[in-house]
């Protein structure tokens, strides 16, 4: 009988009748169709049958058994979670290693010869414990080979230093340049997969090694050890390969961060910096080890919080005021909308000069924009930004509450707009905009509203002295 004219599979029943005849063993036998007043039945011999009757009713059955195929589609969902879950552990481990590799190979460069020594001297105790086992079961003459063996290594030991500053020597330093010693030659040689300054594990430990090693290598950004760790550094290959401090739109940092990191010792002011759009900004950083060991980029200087760009605009993506002359005490905004991008771990830094108080605040959830009311995680009808996790300046935790702790604005919406506020803050337990009223743990830290009007305010005092207001970001450390 030929099956009936209703017999119909979904794309979810096709997709699982192809992976439940998967799971069939290659030995066993091809599936098999057949028809019985009406019913099909298709078999695949100890996999899992498919059955449909009248009622276009789909029903798999594994030894007669009923399978519940919902329950097989959530383990693969499951499965799927976990696999995006691990991934950002995956990479993390991966940061782990190749910063332990780089300090394995400074620690290798700072002390070859008592490498050279331990290495002996663990070889012998391995022997001496070899020799102790096996001579033992001979005869008494162990403790002779012992005390010959002793000797052995103390005249080993006494030549290591010699040993160091000779062959020994000449291997290990290849080895932190991540090259090869050629004994024929006696040169270390370039490893041509791994150039030497390419990338953190093959930092140089100057540019003039870097020249030295690649002669054709072109002015540039190279990994070089400082403090006993690799930073990005510029490099004029000009000449003998020479470090300088780039400030040009031709020659920009990474952040103001990796600035800090290659140059501990530049003060704050104007840099070349790269931002998100891969395009050079000339930006203020403000290097104060102060602010969390310091690194910040200055995105705005706030010095009213009400129509300094033009009333009711987000004011991290507005108008560019004094775009070229960025100051922590003057009027300073840009529209940072498709130019600074924050990920998940990036932080920003707010700083009211006028009392000195500041906090930071770290992302936990994905960015929602700089001109967002509603996206994401973020669904207030004001500028909500971002959602994270406020600090004090001594690094402990502003409680949350249940609302969470965000980075928005009393701006664009209701009140906000019709007064014309342009108020930005790090609000606690207020995920729609920043204010300063109400119970429970709410609070801001910056400016926003507070019923009537909109102005500055700490915590929960309301104060015009925390202007000028500054905001600063910095990538994850």
């Amino acid at each position: 009988m030929a099956p009936p004219a209703s017999f119909r599979l979904s794309a979810a029943a096709g997709l699982c009748l192809c992976l439940c005849a998967g799971l069939a063993l290659a030995n066993e036998k091809d599936p098999s169709i057949s028809t019985k007043d009406g019913d099909v039945t298709v078999k695949s011999y100890g996999s899992i049958n498919m059955e449909v009757g009248d009622s276009d009713a789909i029903v798999f059955r594994k030894r007669r058994a009923e399978v519940d195929i919902h329950a097989l589609a959530e383990k693969v969902d499951k499965f799927a979670a976990a696999v995006d879950s691990i991934t950002p552990a995956v990479k993390q481990r991966l940061d782990n290693t190749l910063t332990l590799l780089t300090d394995v190979v400074v620690q290798s460069q700072q002390s070859s010869e008592k490498f050279v020594a331990t290495v002996i001297n663990t070889t012998i105790k391995n022997l001496e414990g070899q020799s102790s086992a096996t001579l033992a079961k001979v005869n008494s003459d162990s403790k002779e080979a012992i005390k010959e063996l002793k000797a052995a290594q103390a005249s080993l030991v006494k030549t290591a230093d010699k040993a160091a500053t000779g062959l020994a020597d000449k291997i290990y330093k290849c080895t932190t340049k991540i090259q090869v010693y050629n004994p024929t030659s006696d040169k270390c040689e370039a490893n041509p997969a791994h150039p030497l300054g390419s990338s953190r594990i093959v930092a140089a430990v100057s540019c003039a090694a870097i020249k030295t090693a690649h002669k054709d290598e072109p002015t540039g950004q190279f990994w070089v050890i400082k403090s006993k760790k690799a930073v990005l550094v510029w490099c004029d290959m000009s000449g003998k390969g020479v470090e300088f401090i780039p400030n040009s739109e031709d020659r920009p940092a990474k952040s103001c961060a990796d600035f800090l990191k290659a140059y501990p010792n530049q003060k704050s002011g104007t840099y070349w910096i790269l931002q998100h759009n891969n395009k050079a900004m000339k930006v203020y950083c403000l290097f104060d080890s102060k602010y969390r060991k310091g690194g910040w980029q200055l995105l705005l200087t706030l010095t009213h919080a009400k129509d300094m760009m033009r009333g009711w605009n987000h004011p991290l993506g507005a108008y560019p005021i004094n775009i070229n002359s960025p100051t922590l005490d003057k009027p300073y905004a840009n529209n940072w909308a498709g130019v600074n991008k924050p990920n998940i771990g990036d932080e920003f830094l707010m700083i009211a000069r006028g009392t000195g108080d500041w906090k930071t605040f770290t992302m936990t959830h994905t960015h929602c924009g700089w001109r967002s009311n509603s996206d994401g995680v973020c669904n207030g009808c004001h500028g909500t930004y971002a959602k994270g996790q406020i600090y004090n300046e001594n690094g402990g935790k502003v409680n949350c509450g249940s609302g969470g702790c965000w980075l928005n604005a009393c701006t664009s919406c209701s009140s906000c707009a019709s007064q014309g506020c342009e108020a930005i803050g790090f609000s606690a337990e207020n995920n729609d905009y920043s204010r300063f009223y109400g119970g429970g743990v709410w609070q801001t830290f910056g400016s926003g509203w507070y019923g009537g009007t909109c102005g500055g305010g700490w915590v929960r005092k309301r104060t015009s002295s925390v202007f000028p207001l500054n905001v600063f970001y910095r990538p994850k450390q």
